[in-house]
């Protein structure tokens, strides 16, 4: 199979925008296998992990990078 690793930058975009683009690229790219999301919605830092967790994909990395959020998703077969 082969893979692929995209960035998404959705600062400035509020909830729940940042947590559909990242489910609506997993699902319209089969084969993407790892995005790095970028967000600087508070709320993203409940969404995305908890999304991860009721899909069963693995949430690699968070951290907070100046004014936003990096997170790093890995699609699970």
């Amino acid at each position: 199979m082969n893979s692929a690793s995209i960035t998404l930058d959705t600062r400035g975009e509020k909830c729940p925008v940042p947590l559909l683009k990242l489910a609506k690229t997993f699902r319209d790219q089969p084969l993407i296998v790892q995005i790095e999301i970028w967000s600087d919605d508070p709320a993203s830092v409940a969404d995305i992990p908890a999304w991860c967790r009721m899909t069963d994909h693995e949430l690699r990395s968070h951290e907070k990078s100046n004014d936003y959020w990096k997170f790093v998703v890995l699609r699970k077969a």
